[in-house]
């Protein structure tokens, strides 16, 4: 079940990359995140204004290493495609995503 959750937080991020829903994005990230930045800071914020986190080819495979689970997928980004593992935590009954410096456009 925890595969499937995980899998499924990783395609919904995607989902809302693509569409701009920024409230949506940042409702799937860790607590953690959250208490560090405000929505309105995450809202309005250049650091966040523009995540590039290329296009989702592919969710390779699921692994739990200590209380992260990882999402390894295959992603195009910037003309290239590489392997990139999503790192995900169980708070409160459901799966979020640790936000990685990698989400944010250079």
């Amino acid at each position: 079940m925890r595969d499937e959750n995980a899998k499924e937080l990783v395609s919904q991020f995607y989902q809302f990359c693509y569409h701009g829903e920024k409230e949506k994005i940042y409702s799937l990230l860790s607590k953690d995140f959250q208490k560090k930045y405000s929505l309105e800071q995450f809202l309005r914020n250049r650091r966040f204004r523009r995540l590039d986190v290329g296009i989702l080819k592919e969710i390779l495979s699921v692994s739990k290493r200590d209380d992260v689970v990882l999402v390894e997928c295959r992603i195009k980004i910037g003309g290239t495609e590489i392997a990139h593992d999503y790192k995900c935590v169980e708070e409160e009954h459901q799966m979020k995503l640790l936000f990685e410096a990698f989400f944010v456009a250079r």
